[in-house]
């Protein structure tokens, strides 16, 4: 897997079912796998814990990720 950053910049507002934010960095990058290489554009926001991605894309649509929901409060297990 060897994965290449191609560019970043300030970006405009993005809207995803966990909200819009507003002053995201969008990245575009590259990784190629198996032969194959893949071209992507990504958004990440500071306000987003972990890694602060918001959004991903491949650039031909195949593959999509949005941020669903995310914040500090705290849900009941599941496990027990």
């Amino acid at each position: 897997l060897q994965v290449n950053v191609t560019g970043i910049k300030n970006d405009g507002a993005i809207k995803v079912p966990a909200g819009v934010f507003n002053g995201t960095k969008m990245v575009k990058g590259e990784a190629s796998f198996l032969g194959k290489t893949y071209h992507s554009t990504s958004w990440y926001h500071s306000s987003v814990p972990i890694n602060g991605i918001v959004k991903s894309s491949t650039d031909d649509g195949n593959i999509v990720t949005e941020l669903l929901d995310f914040g500090f409060r705290i849900k009941e297990s599941r496990f027990k």
